[in-house]
């Protein structure tokens, strides 16, 4: 069993509950459980969400309260990794 699915037997949360708090669909989660999707493969605020609903807060109630803190780390990750693509393409 995964660190997600530990998580959400914690919480008292089925499979269906975490989705529904998270926007997916129950099949997600349980590919997330499974191994079959990396969370490193998985988008900024999916990712957000899917921590925010395992820590017992409300996702969508959270990111409002929140939204210029998630939207200012999101451009600066953006930035970042695009001036990483940019350094690691020069040609010297």
């Amino acid at each position: 069993m995964n660190s997600v699915a530990k998580k959400r037997i914690e919480r008292g949360m089925t499979q269906k509950e975490l989705a529904d708090k998270i926007g997916a669909d129950v099949r997600w989660v349980q590919k997330i459980e499974h191994g079959d999707i990396s969370l490193e493969n998985v988008t900024f605020l999916r990712g957000i969400k899917l921590l925010l609903a395992l820590e017992g807060d409300d996702p969508d109630e959270a990111i409002q309260d929140c939204c210029g803190c998630v939207k200012t780390t999101y451009i600066m990750l953006r930035e970042y990794t695009s001036d990483a693509v940019h350094c690691n393409n020069k040609e010297e």
